[in-house]
């Protein structure tokens, strides 16, 4: 995308084919169901995926598995996104904290799935494993103990086995997105803690690595940090359901967003904000 006069670069916003679109992480089927609704009634998508190239002309969701699986569900054939440079791009990791359900519920199922071994660790040790990729990650207990979960071998099947522990405690339980593995750190803060669930760290080549195998992530774990995000794009969806050519699409697109700046419609925020009213 080229520079603007001010020096300031525009986010990169495309229309493209809604099958050469693919997910990382699950998507939150309660969300779904709620959004693609929502999406119905307004006919209006606001804030455009987030994507980076997987290969050829194909793109991985970076944020926005919801929005794209509700669009799908619609059947809407191609999607607004704003594509991003992955290399631009900062991953992090969103450990669970999970609360609201009883703690004897949730090491039982545990110990229930298939495969999954279960084995008693120190916080440093457990840190050092799953830097190391041996465990699938590791649970920190109300009482301190910790206990590494290990088994699956390979991307689909490590994938799959974390998605059978999240699956123990979601839409049972709240949970709750932290960084920090101290549960001592955090019990001020919380009520009902049934233990604290942390994940491994990933790297862009994990991700890409998964978009093509289907090897997809729980929802909720990786963290993509975008620099200049666009939001408030408020997409009308009969452009993306119209048989007009893609190619059409994009260039409605160009003008739609020179109109836009010429009438001073597009703001840039450059500082971190904070918002008290999600």
């Amino acid at each position: 995308m080229p520079l603007l006069p001010s020096g300031l670069e525009l986010p990169d916003l495309r229309v493209v084919a809604g099958e050469a679109v693919f997910l990382h992480e699950e998507a939150d089927e309660r969300r779904v169901a709620s959004l693609a609704l929502r999406l119905q009634a307004d006919g209006v998508m606001r804030n455009p995926p987030i994507v980076a190239a997987l290969d050829g002309e194909r793109y991985v969701v970076l944020d926005g598995a919801n929005r794209v699986s509700a669009l799908r569900r619609l059947g809407v054939p191609d999607l607004l996104v704003q594509v991003v440079d992955y290399h631009k791009v900062t991953l992090n990791t969103w450990y669970h904290l999970v609360t609201g359900t009883p703690t004897a519920d949730f090491e039982q199922g545990l110990a229930a799935i298939p495969g999954l071994r279960l084995e008693s660790a120190t916080l440093e040790a457990a840190r050092r494993r799953l830097a190391e990729d041996d465990c699938l990650a590791f649970v920190v207990h109300p009482d301190s103990d910790v206990t590494c979960l290990v088994g699956g071998e390979g991307l689909v099947a490590r994938s799959a086995m974390l998605r059978d522990v999240v699956r123990l405690y979601k839409g049972r339980a709240n949970i709750h997105r932290v960084q920090s593995d101290e549960l001592e750190g955090l019990a001020p803060f919380y009520t009902e803690i049934t233990g604290l669930v942390v994940f491994p760290s990933y790297q862009p080549a994990d991700i890409l690595a998964m978009a093509r195998l289907d090897a997809k992530l729980p929802s909720g774990i990786t963290r993509h940090l975008i620099p200049l995000r666009a939001l408030r794009v408020n997409t009308e969806l009969d452009l993306l359901w119209s048989d007009t050519l893609r190619s059409e699409k994009n260039r409605w697109l160009a003008e739609w967003t020179r109109h836009k700046l010429q009438e001073r419609q597009i703001r840039f925020y450059e500082e971190p904000t904070v918002l008290y009213d999600e």
